[in-house]
């Protein structure tokens, strides 16, 4: 069973100078979930510029965030681009039934996700490793695709299931979490896998914002639960 760990890392980097931080984002206006996206072929494609406000859009407006991973363990993929949520339940045995249910989902997917319970705090983060940031790149590259985009969608329509039924409760974007909203997941990435010149922050706390430019996007994550989690990956 792996066990990730979202971690914090530096912005010191000559690539983020045009980086502009500030506190927690906002929430975007709320925006409808779309229909799934056509499954994609193997190996996926990150998602692209234009996928922002079919997708990304309406799932940002519902607090789903973008997630660098940091992990010393594995040299050659210590910085991986997840997407994911922090969901809060009324109580830990409706969080945990929630779990159960995204672990039905993301079985007959056939796509492994990440999954933290912390009592009535669930942290759901998903990406694929058989992935290329777009159909030139020679090799494969763990990132963003639409077989996270479609588990996304799934794990929303099932949280909302919990929220109508006053199971779930409706935060209001100031959770403590540092995901951050990013329009181009290609430039962001391929920017955080670039930097040489970083280090654990003292600061645990800084996110970063989406800019309209199609340059690289800067943000830092990490999944802020306790280390006293339980760790539930498929």
């Amino acid at each position: 069973m792996a066990v990730y760990r979202f971690r914090l890392v530096s912005l010191k980097n000559p690539h983020m100078e045009s980086a502009k931080l500030r506190p927690y984002q906002p929430v975007l206006p709320l925006v409808s979930l779309p229909e799934l996206p056509p499954r994609p072929a193997y190996p996926s494609l990150w998602v692209d510029d234009d996928d922002y406000e079919p997708y990304l859009k309406p799932l940002y407006s519902r607090l789903w965030r973008v997630y660098l991973r940091f992990d010393t363990g594995e040299p050659r993929r210590k910085r991986q681009l997840f997407f994911g949520k922090h969901m809060v339940f009324v109580n830990a045995d409706y969080a945990e039934e929630y779990v159960k249910g995204l672990k039905v989902l993301m079985e007959k997917a056939a796509h492994d996700g990440h999954v933290q319970q912390v009592e009535n705090n669930v942290f759901y983060a998903t990406n694929t490793h058989s992935a290329k940031r777009d159909a030139e790149a020679r090799h494969e590259v763990p990132g963003i695709t639409y077989h996270d985009i479609r588990l996304a969608i799934k794990a929303e329509k099932l949280w909302e299931e919990y929220a109508v039924s006053a199971k779930a409760t409706i935060q209001s974007g100031s959770l403590g979490d540092s995901g951050v909203m990013v329009e181009s997941i290609r430039a962001f990435g391929t920017s955080v896998r670039s930097w040489t010149g970083w280090k654990t922050p003292n600061n645990p706390r800084v996110d970063g914002t989406r800019k309209k430019s199609k340059t690289a996007k800067s943000g830092v994550v990490s999944s802020s639960l306790p280390s006293s989690k339980k760790d539930i990956s498929s």
